[in-house]
């Protein structure tokens, strides 16, 4: 079924063409009420086109006598397409849906003053699919009334709400191209659209990547969130001890308070891998000081502490795992019995499938076999850091807008490795340990 387009013979004419046009298609649907066995239906169609026959009439004595055509009468059109196309599927098929976006403009320009004395139309503008997904739209104004650049990205068509919003934004001027480039026999397909002047249609996705960087420009957030909201997991076999030096933790306190602070799972992890880095170090520190006790430290220990601090970060975070999974959590549980029990509960979550994860994980760096060891537990640990803090060519760079393409390394993440990375972090700073605790504030350099 063809819309036939109104003649615009004068501004409101011109103005309210295309809701005609759709008014006169109901009013001749009457005509194909024998071709509906359903008498109840036939009786409906009747109705409906009695209506529009009647809110046509109205539309053009309030263009002769150039007074504002009512909002309601845009409703009642709304419910009467809606009802009609209960009955035949077709109907409007060229517009493909978008008679919701028409009748989102019309109401939203018939709620602005002067709408007759400011109305003019447009040439070379046109709407195409396009494929970027945007709630809140996006538009690059016309400059200076030269509109060849103009690019209006809307929200989903069928999102009304969030284009009722969007629409109210806009200026007049920018409402009546929305209107004026309307295509009557044939509109894109897709929910997602963007009208664009002659200069602006360029190839899809170098329009998309300009209208992106644009966003982001204008201090736009685009990618999605994943947030970890789950309480941190200290442990039941903790035992606080005020006693404790605890002032020893200050600085690594302050790093705790802005992993608190963050709520994005991958900022999260990248603030708890601070603090594992600060393990490592400490570790070989606390045991210079309980090696040295009393005894003066001399220069030499200096070049051997700086050798062992800057070797391998790789090798260093196994060496700190190996250590920390034979930590005795009470007298009879390890970190490595703890963690056994827990990943063995988490292999069995539903949908989590290990050979599937382990292809997950291969892709951001970390080919050892999923199991507790510090051979994988360290790899992963790395890997993940890596993954997020670096960006080279050559490597997935993770990103709160590609986790999710990688839905069980993110579960991976959120219910087994940040929970346990708390586990550990918290216990460590608690109970007092020889593996990061200092036993004394200084090292004795000459007596």
């Amino acid at each position: 079924m063809e819309l036939t387009v109104i003649p615009e013979n004068n501004v409101a004419e011109s103005l309210f063409a295309c809701l005609l046009s759709i008014v006169d298609e109901i009013d001749q649907l009457y005509g194909q009420k024998e071709s509906i066995e359903d008498i109840g239906q036939q009786e409906e169609l009747i109705t409906y086109a009695t209506r529009a026959f009647s809110i046509k009439q109205n539309i053009k004595k309030a263009i002769e006598e150039e007074i504002q055509v009512n909002i309601e009468s845009i409703d009642e059109i709304e419910e009467i397409v809606e009802k009609v196309k209960g009955i035949f599927e077709d109907f409007l098929k060229p517009l493909n849906g978008k008679e919701i976006l028409i009748f989102a403009i019309y109401k939203t320009i018939l709620l602005r003053e002067d709408v007759l004395g400011s109305y003019h139309s447009f040439s070379n503008l046109e709407y195409k699919d396009i494929d970027y997904i945007d709630s809140n739209g996006f538009i690059q104004p016309e400059v200076n009334g030269d509109y060849s650049e103009l690019i209006v990205c809307l929200p989903p068509v069928h999102s009304k709400d969030e284009m009722n919003q969007f629409l109210e934004g806009l200026n007049i001027s920018i409402l009546y191209a929305l209107l004026s480039a309307i295509d009557l026999t044939g509109m894109p397909e897709s929910d997602n659209i963007v009208l664009l002047g002659e200069k602006a249609k360029v190839e899809k996705n170098q329009l998309v990547s300009y209208i992106k960087l644009k966003k982001i420009s204008e201090g736009a957030i685009l990618h999605n969130n994943h947030f970890y909201g789950k309480d941190i997991a200290i442990g039941t076999n903790i035992t606080w001890d005020i006693n404790n030096p605890y002032q020893q933790f200050d600085e690594i306190m302050l790093v705790l308070s802005e992993y608190n602070q963050q709520k994005q799972i991958l900022d999260k992890y990248l603030k708890i891998y601070q603090v594992l880095e600060n393990f490592k170090y400490r570790s070989k520190i606390a045991t210079l000081i309980d090696e040295y006790g009393e005894k003066m430290f001399s220069i030499r220990r200096f070049t051997s502490l700086y050798s062992m601090i800057e070797s391998s970060e790789s090798d260093e975070l196994k060496k700190l795992i190996g250590s920390i999974l034979s930590f005795q959590i009470s007298p009879t549980l390890t970190f490595q019995q703890l963690l056994e029990s827990e990943w063995n509960t988490f292999k069995s979550t539903p949908g989590m499938r290990i050979s599937d994860l382990k292809k997950e994980l291969v892709v951001i760096g970390c080919k050892t076999d999923p199991a507790i060891s510090s051979k994988f537990l360290s790899s992963i640990i790395y890997s993940l850091r890596n993954s997020i803090a670096h960006n080279k060519e050559t490597e997935v760079h993770l990103t709160h807008g590609n986790l999710g393409d990688f839905p069980l390394l993110k579960e991976f993440i959120k219910e087994f490795l940040m929970p346990t990375l708390e586990k550990i972090v918290f216990t460590l700073l608690i109970e007092k340990n020889e593996l990061i605790w200092y036993k004394r504030p200084h090292l004795l350099l000459f007596k």
